[in-house]
């Protein structure tokens, strides 16, 4: 890349990786008191009532769940996770209870957890509801593909963890971070990106309309290829597919 359409390239991918860090919730320095605190009731996603008092014993079922609940300053209390949850770091040692959407009940329960928590797209529902029989809290948080999604579930999962002050701060730095990160877009012709996506050796997906890349892409001041060439959430990536989408970057 050289001359000026090299430098604002350059810039927006800087962009890009600015807002990408924003939607993933940083770590935060805390102390809170995970037991003995008082009694909250949450109605969630999936209208479920839940009565919460104990956060001493948590599992996360989806990754970017995980990180939210580290980033309020509990992941000392995290006792299990699915295989989606990769960060931080020492998440890879916690006691791993299966992928977020082909969860069984028998491995969340055998952690004896007092806090339950995930999104919408944690499953199947059969077996979160075995394990709310058996009188744990089973916390499920909307899922949002959006920037601003992002930063009402840090807000939700405060109320859940009892750390609401916490997580309106992490919330603040959020937005605070994302306003830094847009001022940093090239004013120019918005550049045209694909999000691809590796599912194993074989198989490549482009994503497009609704996905979480395409909320990133717009952010950022690009235009979401697939979305634009209409690719729904996601498709299986092909030639035709790639060469419709057109873009000038792949991610």
């Amino acid at each position: 890349m050289t001359g000026r359409g090299g430098w604002l390239r350059c810039r927006w991918a800087a962009a890009v990786l600015a807002l990408l860090a924003v939607a993933c919730a940083g770590r935060s320095a805390a102390d809170p008191q995970s037991a003995g605190q008082p009694a909250r009731t949450l109605v969630g996603a999936d209208g479920a009532v839940s009565v919460i008092s104990d956060t001493s014993r948590i599992v996360t079922l989806n990754g970017y769940i995980n990180e939210t609940v580290y980033a309020l300053g509990f992941g000392e209390f995290v006792v299990g996770n699915d295989l989606s949850a990769r960060y931080p770091p020492e998440t890879e040692q916690v006691t791993k209870i299966g992928y977020q959407r082909t969860l069984s009940a028998e491995g969340i329960i055998s952690l004896n957890p007092t806090l339950v928590i995930g999104s919408t797209e944690a499953g199947p529902s059969f077996a979160l509801e075995q394990v709310r029989e058996t009188g744990t809290p089973v916390v499920i948080l909307p899922m949002e593909n959006t920037l601003e999604g992002a930063i009402r579930r840090v807000r939700l999962a405060g109320e859940a963890l009892g750390a609401e002050e916490r997580a309106e701060r992490l919330a603040e730095r959020m937005r605070d971070e994302l306003a830094a990160a847009r001022e940093g877009i090239p004013d120019a012709a918005p550049p045209r990106a694909a999000f691809l996506y590796a599912r194993g050796r074989d198989l490549l997906l482009i994503f497009g309309s609704g996905s979480p890349s395409e909320a990133l892409i717009t952010a950022a001041g690009g235009i979401d290829a697939g979305a634009d060439s209409g690719v729904g959430e996601f498709a299986l990536l092909t030639a035709e597919s790639l060469a419709a989408a057109d873009p000038d970057w792949l991610i």
